[in-house]
């Protein structure tokens, strides 16, 4: 009997091992190398059908639900023209349509006055002496676009970029006239004693509409780092009214660029011609190895409208954020409001600064509000909303008292939660500020419910610079329902999925490390699906997803494949054509595996303490 039942545990476990090695033969074809064409075989150039690679709603556009990426490489002329070529081919032509600003001017199709001109020429000025390969740059944009069939001369991109903005008050530098022209976000840092390994942790949101944005990696020739950037789409970069920074950013060096600057060390009448906040993140990201050089760079510049600081970081836990006045130099620094080993931001003024010294840094108090509440900044009219003091706390509460536990999983875990930001109360500071009796009534009545993650999110991001790898999601990363903080569109078909980039020496090596997490993503993803069957309600909807994972792998593998035996720009707009493809395939197969596996969105799913246990210890 005993002999028997061997046998028959015997026979089982061959059986389930033969099993097991078929599947294996098969994901081994799924996600075999190389892709094999006959040596007759001309590829069609990319982006020939005019088509966008986005979605399309009877002719309409939609915003992606996994955030596109693009590949740059080369000189600065050519990195712009493959900019322009690939922002063009991803959403199609009207990215590029004439757009109106604010103050009445359209940058494309307009007929500039001689006021106007003189403006231009300042910028130019600018940029020669402080940012000279944007020059450069702009004309391949300028060419990009004409080529892809929307006609764009380097003046209407230098107007997109600058704005064309004219300051009556401001004279225009004499030594410009010589010049010609040619045809409610969030994120935190922690390093040190505050994460897991000592490494430095970041993460970002983007909030407001799901738009039209994308994240480029550029691997210049003409010298500087190799970086990745999230810039606002133009004319996108220009629509509060100035040509903001978009963030984040992360060069090899290990230099991370959180968010833009939310408030500016000059009053609007002060503003003038000069280096823009997305020329001055570009330039600075690819040029600066550490944040002392970032500091010292952007110091330098003339910044125009004071918006050009933001929030820098490197892996020494070297940092600076909310650069508050230029002369003298004054910016927050972790410990300013109790931190050690982590910095945070979101919309509204954290520096516990007063009286005449208030006014004399900004130059406009009324950013500063009424009441200064500990931990959480500024607050009351003149601020942005009360969903920053709610959103200040929850970065607190998260880095303060989980100090020794921040790590990637625990960033992500941060834009997934969605219980009450603050469990204790908050609490006023009486030196600071000057409420009166209706400031404080409507500061009881606010609602500080809002937590940094939500449906407001465009984008969320979680750095290592370390390890030079970025995960970004599209839209909230959540899955509980979540009210917007504002009135925002809901996203389409949001996948709540990081996928990851690597910041790789080349581009080659990028691919293959998109490959190989997407190739991982497909494993687990396939390992929880197969526990289903057709039974299970929720077993066709993510087969069909796993699949479209699947054939995006497939996709990959083909535009990989393209970017070898093609040169020049072909080559790069496969690269990144295969970039996307993998990147789509970890979200869709990662939000298969987690829609089976919840993830994270508690510290107690972290085998942490429970949210809130501090309130009755500080009892």
């Amino acid at each position: 009997m005993k002999i028997k039942n061997f046998r028959l545990v015997t026979l089982v476990f061959l059986v389930i091992l033969f099993c097991f090695c078929i599947q294996i033969v098969g994901l081994a074809y799924l996600f075999q190398e190389e892709f094999i064409m006959p040596e007759s075989f001309v590829p069609e150039k990319p982006f020939a059908s005019k088509v966008p690679e986005i979605s399309l709603a009877d002719g309409v556009t939609l915003s992606p639900n996994v955030h596109p990426v693009i590949i740059l490489s080369g000189s600065d002329y050519e990195m712009g023209y493959q900019w322009y070529q690939q922002m063009i081919g991803i959403f199609g032509p009207w990215i590029l349509t004439p757009y109106q600003i604010d103050r009445g001017f359209f940058w494309r199709g307009h007929d500039f006055t001689e006021e106007e001109l003189k403006a231009l020429k300042a910028y130019q000025m600018y940029l020669s002496q402080y940012a000279p390969e944007m020059i450069d740059m702009f004309k391949g944009m300028a060419d990009g676009a004409t080529d892809a069939g929307v006609p764009l001369t380097y003046t209407e991109v230098l107007a997109q970029w600058t704005k064309a903005e004219i300051f009556p008050s401001q004279p225009i530098p004499l030594e410009s006239e010589k010049e010609t022209l040619e045809d409610h976000c969030s994120g935190f840092a922690a390093w040190g004693s505050e994460t897991s390994d000592g490494k430095l942790v970041c993460a970002q949101s983007m909030d407001g509409e799901t738009n039209y944005e994308m994240t480029i990696m550029a691997f210049p020739e003409g010298g500087g780092n190799n970086f990745i950037y999230s810039p606002f789409n133009p004319p996108e970069g220009c629509n509060e009214g100035r040509a903001k920074g978009g963030p984040p950013a992360l060069n090899d060096q290990g230099l991370v660029f959180i968010r833009e600057a939310d408030v500016p060390s000059k009053k609007e009448g002060d503003w003038t011609y000069g280096i823009t906040p997305n020329v001055a993140a570009i330039h600075t990201i690819r040029f600066a190895n550490n944040a002392k050089e970032a500091l010292e760079m952007i110091l330098d510049y003339p910044s125009g409208d004071g918006y050009n600081c933001g929030f820098w970081v490197d892996t020494s836990g070297d940092h600076f954020v909310d650069l508050l006045s230029y002369d003298p130099v004054v910016f927050r620094k972790a410990g300013d409001l109790e931190e050690v080993d982590f910095l945070f931001v979101t919309n509204n003024t954290l520096a516990p600064i007063k009286g005449e010294f208030q006014e004399a840094v900004t130059g406009a108090g009324a950013t500063f509000g009424t009441m200064f509440v500990k931990h959480a900044g500024w607050a009351g009219p003149g601020t942005e909303n009360f969903s920053s003091i709610s959103r200040n706390l929850q970065f607190w509460n998260m880095l303060n008292y989980y100090s020794g536990h921040i790590d990637k999983e625990f960033a992500k875990m941060m834009y997934r939660f969605s219980d009450d930001p603050n469990p204790g109360s908050p609490v006023l500071d009486p030196g600071l500020g000057s409420a009166t009796a209706d400031d404080y009534a409507v500061f009881e009545k606010a609602d500080l419910k809002k937590t940094i993650g939500g449906v407001h999110n465009t984008k969320v991001t979680v750095i290592l610079p370390e390890e030079l790898e970025v995960y970004i999601c599209q839209g909230y990363p959540g899955r509980k329902p979540h009210p917007p903080i504002e009135e925002t569109g809901y996203p389409i078909d949001p996948m709540h999925a990081f996928y990851q980039l690597k910041l790789e020496p080349s581009i080659s090596e990028v691919i293959q490390a998109a490959l190989d997490q997407a190739t991982y993503e497909l494993i687990r993803a396939d390992g929880e699906l197969m526990k289903l069957n057709y039974s299970d309600p929720a077993f066709v909807p993510l087969k069909e997803l796993f699949e479209k994972a699947t054939i995006e792998r497939r996709k990959g593998s083909y535009y990989q494949f393209l970017a070898k035996i093609t040169e020049g720009n072909d080559s790069v707009y496969n690269w990144g054509k295969a970039l996307r493809s993998y990147t789509r395939c970890q979200a869709y197969a990662q939000h298969v595996f987690e829609s089976l596996v919840s993830p994270p969105d508690t510290p107690e799913d972290l085998f942490l303490k429970p949210w809130g246990y501090w309130v009755e210890t500080i009892r």
